[in-house]
């Protein structure tokens, strides 16, 4: 994972730790005798600086609610999907981090085979299961990325549509396909498990208000380069 944002070289080392937080000290950080420290509060975590504590959950709902009232505690700041949860939040003690999966691309022949992306939030085919997308490269598949944190940052279209049409793939509106996905997801996945859409960038259902950042959780899952930083 690496962060894209306001927030500078200091939030790096937090971000594996919070992702590597047990359910165990989840659990016993927001019991009301709390075991451990609950760090709900970017002072609580003081004496761990410059280290920040976040949590893949929705913000507080606002500043009344404490490490023993929020549901996912220890936090300091919060990363998820659900922009418009964190758009509505008034909590002022941290900050809001829109998540954003980095796409992956098919992978080479004969290697091991990957599932598909997720996007969010999810649209379900007929059997319950998650439409979703496929890049047929990784140079497409991190133009979708790019356009993605650009469109959730507020980007006008011209700027966030720039990645894409170098990449040469489109992109269509998450209301578009929750109308009628089977008129666009009709491919069938490179593992063979899944219905997809291929190359094309599904638009976030949102754009952050809140941001100070966006949290890209990036991993080497298509044989691309671990030193690969092009999104």
């Amino acid at each position: 994972m690496f962060e894209f944002g306001k927030c500078g070289l200091a939030a790096m080392g937090a971000l594996a730790l919070a992702a590597g937080w047990s359910a165990v000290g989840l659990q016993a950080a927001r019991a009301s005798t709390p075991v451990l420290p609950a760090y709900f509060n970017p002072g609580d975590a003081a004496p761990f600086a410059p280290l920040i504590f976040m949590r893949q959950a929705p913000p507080p709902a606002n500043d009344g609610l404490d490490k023993t009232s929020y549901a996912y505690g220890p936090i300091t700041d919060s990363t998820a999907q659900n922009v418009i949860a964190q758009n509505h939040s008034t909590w002022t003690a941290g900050h809001n981090w829109p998540f954003v999966w980095a796409n992956r691309a098919r992978v080479p022949p004969g290697q091991f085979l990957i599932q598909s992306n997720p996007f969010y939030p999810a649209i379900l085919d007929p059997r319950g299961d998650p439409y979703l997308t496929e890049f047929t490269t990784v140079a497409r598949a991190d133009a979708a990325t790019k356009a993605e944190v650009l469109y959730i940052m507020g980007a006008p279209a011209s700027v966030w549509r720039a990645p894409l049409k170098r990449a040469g793939i489109g992109s269509v509106a998450w209301s578009t396909l929750n109308a009628d996905p089977r008129a666009y997801f009709t491919s069938t996945s490179q593992d063979g498990n899944s219905t997809v859409m291929v190359d094309t960038m599904v638009i976030p259902n949102a754009v952050s208000t809140s941001a100070h950042g966006v949290l890209i959780d990036y991993e080497v899952q298509d044989h691309r380069s671990v030193r690969r930083q092009d999104i």
